[in-house]
């Protein structure tokens, strides 16, 4: 099959998963026997740009001609089976959609909420805010804001969530969402149901088995993600001040929450955390979080907005690593509570604190079936092997033609 799949990267000064899952899923398909082509822009081509490069993404946000016409071409000389569009902002953008719905049966993944909110993250406030979606209409995004605080920035966004929010429909032919949660959501959005799959993210994970893991070297909490409001950080940082008082009064030994990642808020976050057994270890390869997660005593993701399906998890689960986690999204639907780790009330910071106690005081036979049921569960969803048969399935469902 001659599938091209189409990208935009994010800024390298950040992590991001959703790059990951592009470039996992290019090689997944590749290795399998599929002929792939990509078609990618970066982000870093406009950050470079200053204020110009900012008015570019701006306009290339309602629709780039551009890129349209360059995916186009593309299509042309490939003459692709079909065309599988992973992230288009901003300057990639939907007009490119129907551009390649004219070659072949288009699939596109959501990775996150941005198809109908001018944020990409629903949250205002430091809460969850779902307005945009259950209103279908962008009104509330323009109201208050919500892409970076400013009605300019915001007004593409919204203008092109209003353009082509009927208009998209017609022109993919499969969207695939990573969660029933967050299926229910784009229904909700008004994308039709028959469109919709639901197709988790995979890695491919050379952790050893959870039994040969040396289970009393496993010492520190390890969280992995971008240093912002939406992770839940400052709800993290507050919680264990309250762990490290229980370690205190139960003279338990000295354990260490290692943050890693990076962001514009982490001098403000080292200010909340002085004085705590907390450690900012920055951005990490690849290679370098499986080592420190694998070493881990628990992973935590204290999101307070509606994550996707986020590669941490699914690393930690992989490497037998218990998770406690927050109960929004689709978070409960990755974590077992009880089973292959907790969740806890999204923002409660006790209630958290209760969670990652829960962790370091497991005894050792209850702790060591927690890590073998975390890797149990990533060997029964999350393994590349599942993943390239959902993916075939959804592929050959729109093309009516078997994947070699």
């Amino acid at each position: 099959m001659r599938i091209l799949l189409v990208h935009n990267y994010y800024g390298s000064s950040a992590p991001s998963g959703e790059n990951t899952v592009f470039e996992a899923e290019c090689a997944l398909l590749r290795a399998q026997g599929q002929c792939v082509e990509t078609f990618t822009r970066h982000s870093d081509a406009i950050r470079r740009r200053g204020l110009f490069g900012k008015i570019l993404g701006a306009f290339s946000v309602l629709g780039n001609p551009f890129a349209a016409r360059d995916l186009a071409r593309v299509c042309r000389a490939f003459r692709p089976d079909v065309v599988h569009f992973h992230n288009m902002f901003p300057l990639i953008s939907l007009l490119a959609v129907r551009a390649a719905s004219r070659y072949a049966p288009v699939v596109m993944t959501l990775h996150n909420y941005r198809l109908f909110c001018a944020a990409g993250i629903p949250m205002r406030a430091g809460k969850v805010c779902t307005d945009c979606l259950d209103r279908r209409c962008a009104g509330p995004a323009i109201a208050h804001r919500c892409y970076r605080h400013s009605l300019l920035a915001t007004l593409p966004l919204a203008g092109a969530i209003s353009f082509y929010r009927a208009r998209l429909p017609r022109w993919v032919a499969r969207f695939i969402v990573l969660s029933e949660f967050q299926k229910t959501e784009m229904v909700k959005a008004g994308l039709p149901a028959d469109k919709l799959a639901v197709k988790p993210n995979f890695i491919r994970s050379d952790a050893a088995s959870p039994e040969k893991c040396a289970w009393r070297d496993r010492g520190n909490i390890v969280y992995v993600g971008r240093l912002s409001d939406e992770k839940g950080l400052a709800t993290l940082i507050a919680a264990w001040r309250r762990v490290e008082e229980w370690m205190k009064a139960a003279e338990s030994g000295k354990v260490r929450l290692t943050l890693i990642g990076d962001g514009d808020a982490r001098a403000r976050y080292e200010r909340l955390a002085r004085g705590l057994a907390v450690d900012f270890a920055g951005q990490k390869t690849n290679g370098e979080v499986r080592r420190q997660l694998a070493r881990a005593r628990g992973c935590v993701l204290p999101s307070e907005w509606f994550e996707g399906m986020p590669m941490t998890i699914l690393e930690a689960l992989a490497a037998g690593t218990p998770c406690v986690v927050s109960d929004l999204g689709a978070l409960p639907d990755i974590v077992e509570n009880g089973r292959t780790g907790f969740v806890f009330e999204a923002g409660n910071a006790d209630a958290l604190a209760e969670a990652l106690v829960h962790v370091l005081r497991l005894p050792e036979d209850a702790y060591r079936t927690m890590c073998t049921a975390a890797r149990a569960a990533y060997e029964r969803r999350f393994t590349p092997e599942s993943n390239y048969t959902q993916l075939m399935e959804i592929y050959t469902g729109i093309c009516g033609r078997g994947a070699r």
